[in-house]
């Protein structure tokens, strides 16, 4: 089980001491964000994404889904300002009620990526890799260590060792893009985490409904194969 129980966004800016932002609680069961056009809805949305290492979900990079305000610039109360460094804490919680917050950059002043994401738990830190080989099996992939948290193990080839669904597949079925996902399940789903797999959707229902037909669909492919 994974629950969102906060998020937030830190921003520096040049010559400026003063730190922008925002923070947002959630509380136990229906949550519901409502404001104006561009007023930051759709950017808290990609904020819990880009934290949960899902960033593919709603486009291939950080500058494509993390508003400008994050990553570039920003104006407030009619001054311009020039984004420094940013990063983003997202606290999440599991069914036996340990938290855990997850830290990674937006913007950092050296130009490095956030290709890595520092989760705390109990006051130790720890940094994982993302989005590179054995991310979801290596206990320093941050996937494998979020498999483990919220208590899911995702299916592989028993032969092989290789996944045969990836976190993007899963969450792919929680989120409705407020365009695209009226129209088509799972319609968010990365192409890279399809390749390979035949009628990838169709078995991603199958996992969810937890169904032996499952495992023999995809036997019976390999046998084909």
């Amino acid at each position: 089980m994974l629950i969102i129980k906060k998020i937030s966004a830190n921003i520096k800016v040049k010559e400026q001491m003063d730190t922008f932002g925002f923070e947002y609680e959630f509380s136990d069961g229906l949550n519901i964000i409502t404001g104006e056009n561009s007023s930051g809805k759709s950017s808290i949305l990609s904020c819990i994404y880009y934290n949960l290492g899902l960033e593919q979900l709603l486009g291939m990079s950080k500058n494509s889904i993390l508003d400008k305000c994050i990553t570039s610039d920003f104006i407030y109360r009619q001054t311009s300002y020039k984004v420094l460094e940013s990063f983003i804490e997202l606290v999440i919680e599991n069914e036996k009620g340990e938290k855990a917050t997850l830290y990674r950059d937006a913007i950092c002043i050296d130009g490095s990526t956030g290709a890595f994401i520092k989760v705390t738990t109990d006051n130790l830190s720890k940094r994982y890799y993302l989005q590179a080989k054995n991310d979801h099996n290596d206990k320093h992939g941050f996937y494998h260590w979020l498999q483990e948290f919220i208590g899911i193990q995702l299916p592989r080839d028993k032969e092989t060792g290789k996944n045969i669904l990836y976190s993007q597949n899963l969450f792919s079925a929680c989120l409705i893009e407020q365009t695209k996902g009226w129209s088509e399940l799972f319609s968010q789903m990365p192409p890279f985490s399809m390749k390979g797999i035949k009628d990838i959707k169709s078995k991603l229902v199958e996992y969810l409904l937890d169904l032996e037909c499952f495992y023999q669909d995809f036997e019976k492919d390999k046998l084909k194969n």
